[in-house]
């Protein structure tokens, strides 16, 4: 994805609160395109939150996308036929 554009949705989102911290796991798809007909990967972001008594802020952020023998579980894609997108098993895949 280096040196190169791409589109990045968030088709999907859970966030924890706990007090003054959270967690969200927001679910998101890349497409080369705005139109998404040409799907580059989908993954999930987990961003943890602190709340200084003014407003939250972001402590931390880390990602990771699906790959051969890391499929995410139905529960972070979302119920809508927007975020049922199937992308093709990458070359030398099972």
């Amino acid at each position: 994805m280096a040196g190169r554009s791409f589109y990045e949705l968030e088709v999907q989102n859970i966030i924890e609160v706990f007090g003054n911290i959270a967690h969200a796991f927001s679910t998101y798809e890349a497409w080369e395109d705005a139109e998404k007909t040409k799907f580059v990967k989908r993954g999930i972001n987990s961003i943890q939150f602190y709340n200084d008594g003014q407003s939250w802020r972001i402590v931390s952020m880390i990602w990771d996308d699906e790959r051969p023998g890391l499929v995410m579980d139905g529960r972070y894609r979302g119920a809508t036929p927007e975020n049922s997108f199937k992308p093709k098993p990458l070359r030398g895949s099972a």
